[in-house]
């Protein structure tokens, strides 16, 4: 490894991009070994690749701020369907075959909640909320 893109180096180890992400992200007519060297230092990088790469890490690093405040809202809004319609959360962690502290932890954000995820709550939420209308 070279010092010749030392800089580079430091960008992406500050923005913790992989070198797979920056791939993707670039989409530079290059395959992915070319990439590695040139961030390696092996091959040459200009000014402008060393710009569009510390650009691609921040843009990068946005797009999961983003993605990590979605899953926020989408964990509480969750979370509030919930609670609105006065179900346990233990009777939904068992309709829908987690336990109730596996559904805690996808509910507090210590787990991603998939959308597959979410719609099952939902769904589980209602049939037990219909079940309930049923036996009143």
């Amino acid at each position: 490894m070279s010092d010749a893109n030392e800089d580079i180096r430091e960008t992406i180890w500050e923005y913790q991009v992989s070198c797979s992400e920056l791939y993707r992200e670039l989409n530079w007519p290059c395959c992915y070994s070319a990439l590695t060297k040139r961030i390696n230092g092996d091959v040459y990088m200009s000014r402008p690749m060393k710009q569009e790469i510390k650009e691609a890490c921040v843009l990068i690093s946005k797009r999961r701020q983003i993605a990590s405040h979605l899953q926020e809202i989408n964990c509480r809004e969750t979370r509030d369907y919930i609670k609105s319609h006065g179900i346990k959360l233990k009777d939904v962690a068992k309709e829908i075959g987690l336990s109730s502290s596996a559904l805690s932890s996808i509910l507090s954000g210590n787990a991603r909640l998939t959308d597959k995820r979410r719609r099952e709550i939902i769904n589980a939420v209602d049939e037990l909320s219909r079940k309930e209308k049923e036996y009143d």
